[in-house]
């Protein structure tokens, strides 16, 4: 998969779910940026153990578009074994899902790869009259 087209749909992906958050009200803008990065490591530590757990998954994207509006991302630094605990459930729960129902599996896997490409396609410029 192109790396380009990917860092894009990410990309894409955050300024939606930022907005979304803003439209939201922006729970976590009093938080400092001390208590901001502990509940967002608190959050994280939670989601490795279960990444599929949705109030923790709507807790995350929330804490990261606040991050974003403050110009910045999470820290972490010190976290290499959450983070290979959670690529390890991550991979799980994908391959129980494929092995579940394979069909619905490979159609979503497809939509997927198609909505990342679609993220690196230009879009064409109107032309001025």
């Amino acid at each position: 998969m192109d790396e380009a087209a990917l860092a894009t749909f990410f990309a894409q992906q955050r300024l939606a779910l930022t907005e979304a958050y803003l439209k939201a009200g922006r729970s976590f803008a009093a938080l400092s940026p001390e208590d901001l990065q502990n509940q967002w490591r608190d959050c994280f530590t939670a989601l490795a153990d279960d990444p599929s757990y949705r109030p923790v998954l709507d807790l995350i994207v929330q804490l990261e578009a606040e991050f974003a509006l403050r110009g910045g991302f999470p820290d972490f630094t010190g976290m290499d074994d959450i983070m290979h605990q959670l690529n390890r459930n991550v991979a799980a729960q994908y391959q129980r899902e494929a092995d579940a129902d394979p069909e619905m599996f490979a159609e979503f896997t497809a939509n997927l790869e198609a909505e990342i490409e679609a993220a690196a396609t230009p879009v064409p410029r109107l032309q001025q009259n």
